[in-house]
Order: structure tokens, then sequence, then C-alpha cells
């Protein structure tokens, strides 16, 4: 088992940092500038680029179906090449239409989103085509993320993160634009990397404009059960403080979110492993062996190994670090960490593991299972917020993620013949 588990790990530990790597990279761009936005904003600005932000996150699943990138991840391992070049090419000219039409109901809405947002229509279609843009970076983003290219996916992160604040920057102190000047700044910058973006995806992988009705079925069948499961997946994520902070108050609610903020490490890390796990444990699974399908099992043990150790050492840490972090009023963040980062692993691991519902292509099981998950945890939140404070906002999502946790585990034995005990699982199982 330990010369199984050596011969496994190098690789994903060399891609998982270096994942790692890239986001922060990226996340620094961001982060440092910062400072110059504020100085060059408005609080005022700053409300307008939030409502920004958030009509962004609705048009991308409308332009480009929620889950139709992680579907190409998918085909990759299982289609031959050229089968996957029409899959492609369907993909793409299918989010043509969605961006065509929900430009339409852009024009047809746009009289009552004025009045609804006192938002100008003109800026939500140069959105719609940002949106659409961003779906074919995350396209090239997935396509190099599949075949294991993990300098140029981070060269592509990075370069992302370079478009959204460098030309805005510029925009807003050359041209003396607010928050227009971020949005036109970020909308240019995408715009310069279409070019090697359209590069990669028709030289490099050889995408095929076409459409098959086949390919637009499969895509559908895969892409549209994933919009419940994220906005399942959200409303756990949100429920926790928006209810500490109805039932308790705004300031135990602030200082549970601040403890929460430090759960970052996790979470990023959480992200590299998925980036460099998720193509390999396709490749595993598709291979259909019991030597491959015991590799996957002896990963899932050491991620949850490392999730843990990391967990503990900042709960360790970060206790003697607050105190000076930290302003005085948010010293009692501490009471929180052993809590809030349980909650964070069990959460992690559970993602994982959707992982194998995400390679069998039954994202109606992550549906069902993400909204009764949503559903109960407002209940628990509800009573264990009255029982406990925020150890008990805390407590209940950990709760919920372990309802999850076992969920999946439950369906990954029936489906895949995985036990997660050290021994080699069945192959005659359906994958």
């Amino acid at each position: 088992m330990i010369a199984r588990l050596k011969n496994t790990l190098p690789l994903l530990a060399r891609q998982t940092g270096t994942y790692a790597f890239g986001g922060i990279v990226a996340a620094a761009l961001s982060f440092f500038a910062l400072p110059v936005f504020t100085r060059i904003l408005t609080p005022e600005d700053f409300g307008i680029w939030a409502v920004v932000q958030v009509c962004l996150s609705i048009l991308m699943p409308l332009v480009g179906p929620a889950g139709m990138p992680n579907s190409l991840l998918v085909k990759r391992v299982k289609m031959k090449a050229a089968t996957f070049k029409d899959y492609l090419g369907t993909a793409l000219v299918s989010s043509t239409g969605f961006f065509i039409l929900a430009s339409l109901l852009i024009f047809a809405a746009s009289p009552l989103i004025k009045q609804a947002i006192n938002f100008p229509p003109v800026w939500l279609y140069l959105m719609a085509v940002l949106a659409y843009i961003q779906i074919l970076h995350m396209v090239a983003l997935v396509l190099y993320q599949a075949d294991g290219h993990v300098w140029r996916y981070n060269l592509l992160r990075v370069l992302q993160a370079v478009a959204l604040v460098g030309p805005a920057i510029g925009f807003i102190i050359w041209l003396d634009m607010g928050w227009e000047g971020r949005l036109v700044g970020y909308f240019g910058g995408m715009v310069l990397l279409v070019p090697a973006i359209l590069y990669v995806i028709f030289k490099s992988y050889g995408a095929q404009l076409c459409f098959k009705l086949k390919h637009f079925k499969d895509n559908m069948n895969y892409s549209l059960p994933l919009i419940p499961h994220r906005m399942g997946y959200e409303a756990m994520q949100s429920a926790d403080r928006l209810m500490l902070v109805a039932l308790v108050g705004t300031a135990v609610g602030g200082i549970y979110t601040v403890a929460m903020q430090f759960t970052f490490v996790i979470t990023m890390f959480g992200q590299a492993v998925a980036l460099a796990w998720q193509p390999w444990m396709y490749k595993q699974m598709h291979k259909n062996t019991a030597e491959s399908r015991h590799k996957v099992i002896l990963s899932v043990y050491a991620l949850i190994g490392l999730l843990v150790l990391m967990a503990v050492a900042m709960v360790i840490i970060l206790p003697i670090i607050i105190p000076w972090f930290l302003g005085p009023s948010f010293q009692d963040a501490t009471v929180f960490l052993p809590w809030v980062f349980a909650a964070i692993v069990l959460r992690e691991i559970f993602m994982k593991l959707t992982t194998f519902v995400l390679y069998a292509e039954k994202n109606w099981v992550l549906a069902r299972l993400s909204m009764v998950l949503a559903g109960l945890n407002i209940v628990l939140n509800y009573l264990f917020i009255q029982q406990w404070g925020g150890i008990g906002a805390a407590m209940a999502t950990g709760a919920v993620y372990s309802v999850g946790l076992l969920a999946m585990l439950v369906w990954v034995r029936k489906h895949h013949g995985l036990t997660f005990i050290l021994k080699r699982a069945s192959k005659n199982k359906t994958v």
C-alpha cells in the first residue's frame, strides 16, 4: 500500500503546488490593486461594481450553461480525439446561441431592469459579451487542466488577473472614469486575450465548429442539473452567516465571518488539489482496473490526511497570531476556529467525493442532494444557533456536510464499487 501511495502522490503533489502558486500570484495581483482602487474610486463606485459582479455571476450560467466546462473535462477523458473535437465545437456553437438569447432577453427586459436596480441596460449588453468571453477563457483553462498543462493554465490565469486590474486602472485614471472605467478596462483586457484563447481552442485542440444534436443533448443533460446543485451549494455557503446575523446580531456575525476568512488556506489548497486531482481521477476511473481504482482510494486517504493536518496546524497557530493581527474587537474569533475549520474540512472532502458523480454523469443526484442539504442546513442553523450561537452555526454547517459526505460514500460504493477501505475494489461495477 505504501509503495502504491509513493508512486501515486509525487505528480499530484507537484501539480497541486504549481496550481497553488498560480492561484496565489493571481490573488496577489487583485489584493495589491485594492489600495489603488480605494484611492481612485468612491464607495458608491464599489457599490455599483458589486452589482456588476452579481450581474456577471447571473449571466455566466445563462451564456454558458453551468457545468459545460466540467463536461468538457469529462469528455476529454472518455471520448476519442475526433469525437471530442465535434463535441467541443457543438459546445461553443450552443454557447454562442445562449449568448444571443441572453442578449435578446436583456433587450426585452431593459425597462424592468432599469426600474429594479437603477442600472443602465447598455452596460448589461457589455456584460453579456464579457460573460461570453469569460466562457471562452474557461474552455481554454479546462482544456489545459484536462491535459495537465499546469504552467500554461497558470499563465492564462495570471493574464486574466492582469486584465482585471491593469487596463481598469488606466481607464479610471487617464480617462477620469469611475466604475465604468473598471468595467471597460476589464472588458478591454479580456478582449486582448481572445486571439490567444481562440488559438488554443481551434489550433491547439482542433475544435470543429458544428452543431450535432446528440452532443447538444448530452451537454444539456450534463449541465442543467448543476444549476440547482450550484444554487443549493451557494445556499449552504451563506446560510450560517445570514441566520447568525438575523438570530444573534451583527456583532457575533461579524466576528464569525472574520474567523471563517482564516479558512481560506484550506479553501485555496482544496481548489489547487481539485485542479490537479480531478483530471487524474477521471483517467484512473476510465482505466477501470483494480490497480487504478485502488490508487484513487489511496489518493482520497492522502487528501483527507493533509486537510486534517493543515486544519489542526491552523487551529494551533492562529490563536497565537490573532491577538496582534486583529483589533481588540475581534479577539473572540479564536473561539470559533476549531469549529469552522472542522466544517471546512468536511466541506472539502464532500466536494471531492461529488467528483465521482460528475464523472459518472449522474448530475441529477447532486441536484437533489444539494437541495435537500440546503433545506437541512437552514433547519439545523436555526436550531443550533438558538442553542449555541456562533459555534452552533459552524456545528450546523459541519453536520450538514457530514450528512452529504455519508450520502456520497454510500452512492460511490453502490455505483462505482469503491468502499474506501484498504483493499482492492471490485472492477465489475458500472463507472
